[in-house]
């Protein structure tokens, strides 16, 4: 398995801090007959005018030569927020991209602004398969379900996701399948372990390690992926990732001001961490409504005239632009 969570959840990471975009992700296998490793796979990214990425096709290696395999298309709303993503399998009888989507997904949001649903269809058997993700009060994921499994999410009190627990539906009871183990340090993801749940032995079993490493200006540089034999760690597959420093379209950086105190009563100051110019704020709702297009006096903010709620605040800016969740008490 490609370890895809960490891909992804990293590659929105990366855009929401402005750092320089990813545009490509090599996978390779190791070859332990001339231990090296060898290139398998390629993951090739493009981004729309919000600085997104809206399409990603993901290549292997076949006789030597690089083979398209499969391309994801997304669409986002005016928020930034996902809102679709169609999945693309190449066709090698035709060598050619079919028009019919394999996988379609779109996404819902809760009021706020977190993923509340996904819906997922298969075109090849006309199955609709939903996710469904439960929130705590502090609005950390804790579950995402759908029919077949089950995800159990775990959180330290820096609010640092810990264990992540897979589970699957038999007969008619959830049992574990999967456990991985996230270790951080100061706050930046390093390593993850990842156990299989053993009948025999009523217990869990390491299975796999990753290890996590970083650029000088903290983009991720290579994600290494091992595997336990007995007591002794294998190579057994890596990411490398590339990035361009490119311009041109919108950057999201939600370091540019500091927003606080939030939530409040329609009262907020905005901290400037970058000493911009030519700022223009603007408020939607969760629907993407815009309700508001506030000014900065005095270092803050006047929305006490809005109703009580979750918002988003946008703040355009010269060194990009800050997306940012606030609540009206």
């Amino acid at each position: 398995m490609k370890h895809l969570f960490s891909i992804i959840a990293f590659l929105f990471c990366s855009i929401a801090q402005a750092q320089p975009r990813l545009v490509k992700v090599l996978g390779q296998l190791t070859n332990s007959n001339v231990a090296q490793w060898v290139d398998s796979s390629e993951r090739l990214l493009t981004y729309n005018t919000q600085g997104l990425p809206n399409q990603q096709i993901v290549n292997y290696i076949n006789g030597g030569v690089w083979q398209p395999n499969s391309k994801e298309i997304s669409t986002y709303n005016t928020l930034g927020q996902i809102t679709t993503n169609d999945i693309y399998n190449w066709d090698f009888n035709t060598s050619s991209w079919p028009t019919t989507a394999a996988v379609s997904t779109n996404y819902q949001y809760n009021t706020a602004a977190a993923i509340e649903t996904i819906n997922w269809f298969y075109s090849s058997n006309s199955l609709t398969v939903k996710d469904t993700f439960i929130y705590n009060t502090s609005n950390q994921l804790v579950e995402k379900q759908n029919l077949y499994t089950k995800l159990l999410y775990s959180y330290n009190t820096s609010g640092e996701l810990t264990e992540t627990i897979m589970q699957r539906y038999v007969g008619a009871n959830w049992v574990d399948y999967l456990r991985t183990t996230h270790t951080y340090t100061a706050g930046v993801l390093t390593s993850e372990i990842e156990e299989y749940w053993d009948d025999k032995s009523a217990s869990w079993q390491t299975n796999f390690r990753y290890t996590y490493t970083y650029n000088s200006d903290g983009t991720l540089d290579v994600l290494l992926k091992e595997h336990l034999d007995i007591s002794t760690w294998h190579n057994y597959e890596r990411h490398l990732y590339f990035y361009t420093t490119s311009t041109g379209i919108t950057k999201i950086n939600n370091n540019i001001f500091a927003i606080y105190p939030n939530p409040s009563t329609g009262v907020f100051t905005i901290a400037d961490n970058y000493g911009t110019t030519n700022t223009t704020l603007t408020v939607y709702d969760l629907a993407g409504r815009q309700v508001a297009q506030p000014t900065i006096a005095n270092g803050s903010i006047d929305l006490t005239g809005i109703e009580k709620g979750f918002y988003l605040l946008q703040l355009q800016t010269n060194a990009g632009t800050q997306v940012s969740k606030i609540k009206i008490e």
